[in-house]
C-alpha cells in the first residue's frame, strides 16, 4: 500500500451532523441552503492517511508552496476515527445553538467561524489534530 493515500475528512463530523444537522438546516433556511451538510463539498477535505506524507505536505505549506492546499488538499494527518475532535465540534455547536441572546445572523457567523478555524487547521497541518484532540 502506498504512503501517499488520503482519507476524506468531514470538517463537521457526521456524528455532529446527526445531532445538529436539523438545527444547521433551519439556521441556513433549509437543507438545500446549508453549506455544511454531510454531502456538501465545503464540509469534506482530503487529508493524508500517512504521517510522513502529512509532514511533507506541512513542510510545503511552511515553505509557501501551496500547490496542494490550493487544490483543497489538507496537510493534517488523518488516521481514521477521532472521537475527541467529534466531541469538541459537537460541544462548540451546542454552545452556538444554546447561547442565550444570539440571533440568527450571530449564530451563522459563529458556525462559519468554527468551520473556518477547523478547515484552516486541516489545510495547514498545524497544529496537528493529534496534538490537540489526542
Amino acid at each position: 500500500m502506498s504512503n501517499f493515500t488520503f482519507h476524506i475528512h468531514y470538517i463537521f463530523p457526521t456524528s455532529s451532523l446527526e445531532i445538529y444537522g436539523d438545527a444547521l438546516n433551519t439556521l441556513f433556511g433549509g437543507a438545500e441552503n446549508n453549506p455544511f451538510g454531510k454531502d456538501s463539498i465545503l464540509n469534506k477535505i482530503p487529508l493524508p492517511s500517512g504521517s510522513a506524507f502529512a509532514d511533507a505536505l506541512s513542510a510545503l505549506n511552511a515553505a509557501n508552496n501551496t500547490v496542494f492546499s490550493d487544490l483543497g488538499i489538507g496537510a493534517n494527518y488523518h488516521g481514521g476515527g477521532h472521537q475527541s475532535y467529534n466531541t469538541f465540534v459537537s460541544g462548540v455547536l451546542e454552545q452556538i445553538f444554546n447561547q442565550p441572546g444570539l440571533d440568527t445572523y450571530q449564530q451563522q457567523v459563529a458556525v462559519f467561524a468554527l468551520h473556518s478555524f477547523l478547515t484552516d487547521m486541516a489545510v495547514s497541518g498545524e497544529p496537528r489534530f493529534s496534538e490537540i484532540f489526542g
